[in-house]
Parts: C-alpha cells; structure tokens; sequence
C-alpha cells in the first residue's frame, strides 16, 4: 500500500474543502457544515471529481485492491464512490448508494482506513480575534450614553483584552519555533526568506516555550545570526511593558491605594500614563491607576503593541504571517 505523498494529500484536502460533494463521498462530513468533522476511509480511484481523483491516481486504486484482497472480495467492488460498508453492530449491509440516509450516514464507518488528515491550530488566531472582540466591546461600554460610571463588564473587557493581546504575542512566537520543524510544503508560505539551515536553528532552540516572554523575539533573532531589537527602543520596550502588565493582571496580588493618589505615584501606572492613550473619562474621580487607566484606549494600545513587535520580528526573519497581517487595525 503506497503512502499517498504530501503534494497528493494536500490537492485532494484543498478540493474536499471546497466541495459540496463531501456528503457523497465522505461519511462523517455534512454538506455545508462549517465546522470541519474527521474524513474516514479511503476513496475509491475516480469516485472523486476534478482534481482529487487526479491527487489520488494510482494511490486510491492500490489501497483499494489491496482493501478488498484482505477480506476476500474482488477489488473494485465499489458503490457509489464508497468501499464495503459495516454498520455499528459489526454487520455487513448491502452496499448503498452514496446518498445514504444522514442517520445511515452517521452509523456506517469504512472497514479499511485510509489517508488520515491533519489541520494544524494556530492558536494566536484565536487569541487575536479574542482581543479584537473585547476591544470592541471596551470602546462601546464607555461610548455609549447615560450615566454609567461603572461597570464590571467593562472593566472585564478591557482585561480580557490586554491578556488576549500578550497571549497573542506568546502564541505567535511559540509558532515560529514549532512552525520552523515542519516539512517546508506546509508552511512555505511563511517562511518565505529564511534558508533550511535557518529553519533548522530555530526549531532546536531548547524549552523554547519556558523562556521569558519578552525575550523570546530576540532569542530567536539571535539564532539566525539577525540583527536584536534594542530592549530600551521601540516596539520592544512597549512590549516589556505589555508583559509587566499582563503579569500584574495573571498574578494579581492585593493592593492598597491611597484614594486620590495618582498614576504617577504607582510604579506600573506611572510607566503607562507616559504611553499617552485616552483614559476612560467614566471613571473621572476614582484611582487613576487602575480604574481610569484601565480603558479601551489602554487595550488598544496592547493589541497595537503585540502587532508592531510581531512585524518587526517577521520583517528581520524575513517571515510572512500574512493570516495576521490581514487583521491589523489603523495605527
């Protein structure tokens, strides 16, 4: 039984995507389900359309031969662009049709596994969309009208948003270390300038993941032998700051806060009152530092932050993170 190579794998998952014809040809995925559901079996030689019987080839018809050789049945014996079938009870039925009920659909599994398929996560997309979402929601909180000095859900939004955005800068430089050791077919197009050997260093940068977040931009500059971003220049000192703030928020400790006191007074409020992003004006005659500095315009600034350190970054590796680059905001 011959492996199906990576360019095949990826031609036949690129037109299954696309497809509304998955519900013929594959049990256990609906037509227009967005959710992507596990492929089973194997498809037989031509049961798919256009490009992925092409992918498949010879492949399909080998597995497929081989499949019905080990159950003592004559290759070929196809239905439908579908193998033999067993139900939940272990029984053989009838071969059907491809069109089988959605009940039928859920219970029948192919007796003979064939290429398994893998989606790789990137979890900084979900990290970014979640900031966005809850900067967005920070900003509606204190433009919309009435008198409302307070609210925990703001005040919930504009942390989870700073958190997201740190998370999103962690995630993002965790990937390129994992990412490096991929093959090169699967993610060609992010490493667009960096060389095997490049690829190779990055990827054996030890407990890479353990390593402090701020430095980790530059531990990997480092590696391939690129010019660091000075730590007391931007966007690497917005970005330590980012990091001491979403350590003050993950590791919260008590604090007592002398009322009327300003931000300048406390080392972390001093440092962000420099910044000079708008204050949540709601919040006028209460602690600056947290509750006035703690805004929509301080998430923002979080979130332009992680994204002016990860296109410095990409711009010295010579990096393309272009399912990031689509979603940044105006500056």
């Amino acid at each position: 039984m011959r492996r199906l190579e990576d360019s095949e794998l990826f031609a036949l998952r690129d037109c299954c995507e696309s497809g509304p014809w998955m519900s013929a040809s594959a049990p256990g995925r609906r037509t227009g389900s967005a959710a992507p559901r596990k492929w089973y079996g194997l498809f037989s030689a031509g049961s798919a359309p256009g490009k992925c019987g092409e992918a498949l080839g010879e492949a399909g018809k080998a597995e497929s031969g081989e499949a019905h050789a080990q159950q003592g049945r004559p290759s070929g014996q196809t239905d439908g662009g579908l193998e033999w079938l067993h139900d939940a009870s272990g029984k053989e039925p009838r071969n059907r049709p491809a069109g089988f009920s959605r009940s039928r659909q859920r219970a029948v599994a192919l007796t003979q596994p064939g290429p398994r398929f893998s989606h790789i996560v990137y979890w900084s997309r979900y990290h970014l969309h979640a900031a966005r979402m809850h900067m967005g929601q920070a900003e509606v909180f204190e433009n919309r009208k009435g008198n409302h000095p307070f609210s925990w859900g703001h005040r919930a939004a504009v942390m989870s948003a700073i958190t997201s955005a740190a998370m999103l800068s962690e995630a993002a430089l965790n990937e390129i270390n994992v990412m490096a050791s991929f093959p090169l077919g699967r993610v060609r197009e992010y490493f667009v300038a960096i060389s095997e050997p490049d690829r190779a260093r990055l990827a054996a940068i030890p407990r890479f993941a353990w390593l402090p977040l701020s430095g980790k931009a530059n531990r990997l500059l480092r590696e391939v032998g690129r010019p660091t971003m000075p730590e007391d220049e931007e966007p690497l000192s917005s970005f330590r700051l980012l990091v001491d703030l979403r350590n003050a928020l993950v590791h919260a400790k008590p604090e007592t806060i002398d009322a009327g006191a300003s931000a300048e007074e406390h080392e972390l409020g001093s440092r962000l009152s420099a910044i000079g992003f708008a204050w949540n004006g709601r919040m006028e005659g209460g602690l600056e530092y947290p509750d006035q500095i703690l805004s929509a315009g301080c998430a923002k600034w979080a979130l332009t932050t992680t994204y002016a350190l990860l296109r410095e970054l990409h711009a010295r590796l010579g990096m393309a993170r272009k399912d990031l680059e689509l979603e940044f905001p105006d500056d």
